[in-house]
């Protein structure tokens, strides 16, 4: 059993994620477009949240509700853009949305060459689902795999991006992998103590490294993901 964080520049507390079945959700405070909100999960790795069942809507919607407000909206990562009718995942023209908790009378047949893009819909509609424009601004929250006997503990900016650091000395091991096979690494190995990522170039795997000890111990330096044991 062990515990992993990631840290950015800003408060634990305004960020910080809760876990839910299989996943960790991260709410993002400022309000975006729903392109914007889906490139700003992105952009953490995540995915703009797309509930599959009843219980994970309402673990959502009262998420969303008990750190923002009631009366807000929240996009859903379901849109409808390429082919009218087919609620697809954002990012991805191939993959279903399968469940869905739409208002009465919503999806409206009306607007349905202008309202194109799902979102949970405040205030008396109590979080229900419907199709809005996807121009307009409402919060996002995102969803990202939750990895085994890790917490959900990262902190990043309201946008979605992030400044953490890494460590400048003592490297037990360099290579390019993903954040959730160099955390097995670092486990098996004795010596390690924690590890970073440093983003690589669009399409490759991250360059990784593993320390014998944490940054209260070594110096560091910025533009990684640090993670410690």
């Amino acid at each position: 059993m062990f515990t992993v964080s990631r840290f950015g520049l800003v408060d634990a507390g305004k960020t910080s994620q809760e876990r839910f079945g299989d996943s960790c959700y991260q709410l993002l405070t400022e309000t975006f477009t729903w392109e914007e909100a889906s490139q700003a999960c992105a952009n953490i790795d995540a995915g703009l949240v797309i509930p599959d069942s009843l219980q994970e809507h309402q673990f959502i919607w009262e998420m969303f509700t008990r750190k923002v407000t009631e009366s807000g909206n929240l996009w859903i990562g379901c849109s409808d853009v390429k082919e009218e009718g087919r609620w697809v995942q954002a990012g991805d023209g191939d993959h279903e949305c399968t469940y869905f908790n739409w208002a009465e009378g919503e999806p409206n047949p009306t607007y349905k060459h202008w309202e194109e893009c799902a979102g949970m819909w405040g205030g008396n509609r109590g979080g229900f689902w419907n199709d809005f424009p996807c121009t307009y601004s409402y919060n996002a929250m995102c969803e990202s795999p939750a990895v085994p006997s890790m917490s959900c503990r990262l902190t990043y900016d309201a946008r979605g991006f992030f400044t953490a650091h890494c460590l400048t000395d003592r490297i037990l091991k360099d290579s390019s992998t993903s954040s959730v096979a160099w955390a097995l690494v670092c486990r098996d190995e004795p010596r390690c103590r924690s590890f970073s990522l440093r983003p690589a170039s669009r399409g490759a795997l991250m360059s990784c490294q593993l320390y014998p000890d944490t940054e209260m111990n070594t110096e560091y330096a910025k533009s990684c993901q640090y993670y410690y044991f």
